[in-house]
């Protein structure tokens, strides 16, 4: 039975979930906005309509692109994952959308994610880093030229920005735009995989140095003294200089010259850690070094090592600009941010284009990184208001 004036308890909320569940099937994300979850909504529904612009309007390149090139699949695979990946996403936080006003979602990394979402500069951040590595994987469905491709021109070098060229031609006649988004594969490849092995290391011998202590800590800690006060930049012109330069060179010369701050960082966090309730227990249950390390001191660092691996992406990316801009990068026919602007700083009064969308492609991409890095410290530290 009901009252007059109610109807069955839960009915209205049905009915919502209900339409908001066909929201999402013809726009993904736009029911969470409408909801009020602005960040999650908004980058399913933006992921959602680049690729479907992209697969409709170059739609003859994406259909061809399985029997193309290695690039050419990875594009098609990203492709059709982010499609289906916004779609899945949008229903996933459907599911976890509370029915009741009483119902709270939970999870470790709940709190996390809603302090985070409060700040609108992180929010926007990782909604650009986000969208950087999305055009890098797709940029043979989005780049108007091939790379490097010189014939059709003419005699169109040093054309200023214009509908055919957007960002204008350089002096070998090259698409500039072209070139902005396939060095984004490049530069931005380079800060990921070299914090990733960065990280790696200074997290790995931070936590033996700090849990271990004695002679193992005094040697671990004594090579870090000395990495640091080698200038590293003249260690990485040398390195670079000795060898041919390449993409795997580049990034093993950044990845196995950064993890010194790391592992301070870790240290300092396990050194205060090592003497707690739970490490207790498990050397009580007799739990080896190795696994009280990695199983139970290592996920307790992971939120300073998680803002400091995010800010340091920006960095190698300014490094690995830095080496470009000395000739000593990448080399091959797509160039790097950084060797496009070097490219054209001889000519920045007669064509200001060629260093300048380079130089911006850079300056925002940083920017993005530190405001995410910034967004994850006051996020993940209880103590910051």
């Amino acid at each position: 039975m009901t009252d007059g004036g109610g109807g069955v308890p839960g009915a209205g909320t049905g009915s919502v979930i209900r339409h908001a569940a066909a929201l999402s099937v013809i726009l993904p994300g736009l029911a969470q906005i409408l909801a009020g979850r602005r960040a999650s909504g908004g980058f399913a529904l933006w992921v959602w309509v680049g690729c479907l612009s992209i697969l409709v309007l170059r739609w003859d390149v994406v259909l061809d692109a399985p029997l193309g090139p290695l690039d050419h699949r990875v594009a098609f695979v990203t492709l059709f994952a982010g499609l289906l990946g916004a779609w899945a996403w949008s229903f996933r936080a459907l599911r976890r959308t509370p029915r009741s006003p009483q119902a709270e979602v939970t999870g470790p990394w709940w709190p996390v994610a809603e302090s985070f979402s409060r700040s609108r500069l992180a929010v926007l951040g990782l909604v650009i880093v986000g969208t950087a590595y999305l055009v890098a994987l797709l940029v043979p469905f989005i780049a108007p030229y091939e790379p490097g491709i010189t014939a059709g021109f003419g005699s169109e070098g040093m054309l200023r920005p214009s509908l055919a060229h957007p960002f204008g031609t350089d002096r070998l006649a090259r698409d500039v735009f072209t070139m902005v988004l396939y060095g984004a594969r490049i530069s931005l490849s380079i800060g990921l995989i070299a914090v990733a092995i960065s990280v790696t290391i200074g997290t790995v011998l931070g936590a033996v140095s700090g849990y271990l202590g004695g002679w193992s800590d005094s040697v671990i800690m004594r090579v870090v003294d000395v990495v640091i006060a080698f200038p590293r930049l003249v260690l990485l012109i040398a390195v670079v200089a000795l060898f041919n330069s390449s993409l795997l060179l580049i990034i093993l010369v950044l990845g196995l010259t950064q993890w010194p701050t790391t592992t301070r960082l870790v240290r300092g966090e396990v050194l205060s850690l090592r003497e707690r309730d739970f490490v207790q227990a498990a050397r009580a249950l007799g739990y080896s070094r190795a696994r009280i390390i990695f199983r139970h001191i290592v996920p307790n660092v992971l939120a300073p090592v998680i803002v400091a691996a995010t800010l340091g992406i920006g960095d190698m990316i300014v490094l690995e600009a830095g080496l470009s801009y000395l000739g000593l990068g990448v080399q091959g026919d797509v160039p790097s941010w950084g060797a496009m602007v070097a490219d054209g700083q001889s000519n920045m009064l007669n064509a200001w284009w060629i260093s300048t969308f380079a130089g911006l492609a850079i300056v925002f991409t940083v920017l993005s990184f530190n405001l995410v890095g910034d967004g994850l410290r006051d996020a993940l530290d209880p103590h910051i208001e």
